[in-house]
């Protein structure tokens, strides 16, 4: 999309995605990610982020719609956990952080995820544009979940057409 991203996602219950949400993308290229993660002192995978602890995430999920902010540092504590000010600092302008858009990745009328934009500038319309891009990013996972679906009764099926053939065969 353009900007330094990554999506967080919340692990899958039986009755959906349930916080504490993890990183499992991010654009960043790899000498980025390496330094990211040596200033961090961890993998971002490794990060945990609560709602309950981070209230950029919780207002997404409550209102389930982007939110923007210029307040880079206040999200990026919330977003990256506690860290200290001299490692927010090189992350700052490691990621050119100066505006932060968050928002939802929708699934099955609830929030599986989130995508985090972090920018040096934004034109007016970019949170929209980013908002745009989230809609149709969730759009592609609730197919791909659906296909994933639909090839896994596809296997029952086809295992089960199978024993009853051979059922049928020895019946006979």
């Amino acid at each position: 999309i353009g900007f330094p991203s990554a999506v967080l996602a919340a692990d899958r219950q039986e009755d959906g995605p349930r916080p504490p949400y993890r990183y499992v993308f991010t654009s960043f290229t790899e000498p980025v990610q390496r330094a990211t993660e040596r200033v961090l002192g961890h993998a971002l995978s490794e990060l945990r982020i609560d709602p309950a602890s981070a209230p950029l995430v919780a207002r997404v999920l409550h209102d389930g719609r982007t939110v923007y902010t210029a307040r880079a540092r206040d999200a990026a504590r919330q977003l990256l956990g506690r860290i200290p000010d001299r490692a927010l600092r090189k992350l700052e302008r490691l990621l050119a952080l100066r505006h932060v858009v968050v928002a939802p990745l929708r699934f099955r009328g609830g929030i599986s995820g989130l995508l985090v934009v972090a920018a040096a500038r934004l034109q007016r319309s970019d949170p929209e544009g980013i908002d745009t891009f989230a809609l149709q990013a969730s759009i592609a996972l609730e197919k791909a979940h659906l296909f994933d679906e639909l090839k896994r009764h596809q296997e029952r099926l086809e295992s089960e057409v199978e024993r009853r053939t051979v059922e049928l065969t020895r019946a006979v």
